[in-house]
């Protein structure tokens, strides 16, 4: 859809890097690689639960000030659901797609999470 908003702008996660270091925003993306795969295991039912909205509505701000446009996007897509709506039939599985994009890019940028384990 021309309309979808990217993966990752660039533009603005170089901005973000270069205003904070790239040490300190690799480490951010780590933290933000860390909710998104937590987020990745919840069962459908659980998104909508009060953690996975707390993670939810958490992760669509850190998501959009590293240039992750489109899972904060869909994580907007929850907003309401606070307020004792559902989200739209499409939230769940845009979300979830969003999630395994995230997932492949942070790895591009980082390097696989090792989970404490020496890689190689």
């Amino acid at each position: 859809m021309a309309d979808s908003p990217k993966d990752l702008d660039r533009t603005t996660h170089d901005q973000v890097t270069n205003l904070l270091g790239a040490n300190h925003a690799r480490s951010l993306l780590l933290i933000l690689r860390g909710l998104v795969a937590s987020l990745a295991g919840y069962a459908d039912g659980s998104l909508v639960g009060p953690d996975g909205l707390a993670s939810i509505h958490r992760l669509k701000s850190e998501a959009g000030l590293m240039g992750f446009a489109r899972l904060s996007a869909a994580c907007g897509a929850f907003d309401d659901v606070d307020a004792g709506h559902g989200p739209a039939e499409s939230a769940i599985p845009e979300l979830r797609s969003a999630i395994a994009s995230v997932l492949l890019i942070t790895d591009e940028l980082t390097g696989p999470d090792d989970g404490g384990q020496a890689t190689r």
